[in-house]
């Protein structure tokens, strides 16, 4: 099994440092949005709701990548 699994730790790797990228610059629209819409308007609603949204796909994703990634046993540090 080990001789099929040749790229796991490279995959593991590389698909948790695309959803880590995803979730921060998620984190970090949402945190700019927030902070710029101190009066919320409807559209600045819509907004902050859309960056939340995009903020909560992002932390699935990244977590359900992290425990694929333990599952497997890939140390990655």
């Amino acid at each position: 099994m080990t001789e099929r699994m040749t790229y796991i730790d490279e995959v593991c790797a590389a698909l948790l440092d695309d959803t880590e990228r995803k979730y921060v610059t998620a984190r970090t629209h949402l945190e700019q949005v927030t902070a710029t819409c101190n009066i919320p308007k409807e559209e600045h609603v819509d907004q902050i709701e859309a960056a939340r949204k995009e903020y909560l796909r992002a932390s699935k994703e990244y977590l359900a990548i992290a425990f694929k990634t333990k599952f497997l046993g890939v140390d990655l540090e």
